[in-house]
């Protein structure tokens, strides 16, 4: 008869205590890396938005259809920090027109920027949003909406 036997008692704590133990740092490092992580993201999206409301302030002059495919913007930076480039949405009664342009703005300018959009997409114009783009410590900075 074969003489089955299971490990002892003493064997078998030390086995699930060591288990235990290995399970929790492996736990703690992984919740350590992923909080860092979070944090990083945080704050480097913190870092952008304070940027965009400190650096720039961006105004509409006047707002005027040109053609029937280009549209002027009288528009003025009063911040400190130079837009780089706008992304344009041209609202009408038909749909929506996104537009990226490469024009720029320094600090403190008044420019006029006539952009070209696509009438039969978006037919009668009802309103323009604009997302202003920076570049601040080489990464792309885009910033909230100005309608």
């Amino acid at each position: 008869m074969i003489n089955k036997r299971g490990i002892a008692p003493l064997i078998a704590a030390v086995l699930l205590i060591g288990f235990t133990v290995v399970l929790a740092a492996i736990t703690f490092t992984w919740g350590n890396k992923l909080t860092e992580g979070l944090f990083q993201t945080s704050e480097e999206r913190s870092e952008k938005d304070i940027a965009c409301f400190s650096d720039f302030s961006l105004k509409f002059r006047k707002a005027e259809i040109i053609e029937d495919n280009k549209i002027r913007l009288l528009v003025e930076n009063n911040g400190q920090g130079n837009i780089n480039k706008f992304k344009v949405k041209i609202y009408g009664e038909n749909g929506v027109d996104n537009i990226e342009t490469s024009d720029s703005i320094n600090s403190y300018e008044i420019k006029n920027i006539e952009i070209p959009y696509d009438s039969l997409k978006t037919g009668n114009v009802n309103e323009v949003e604009m997302l202003l783009s920076s570049i601040q410590s080489s990464a792309c900075v885009i910033c909230s909406n100005v309608k």
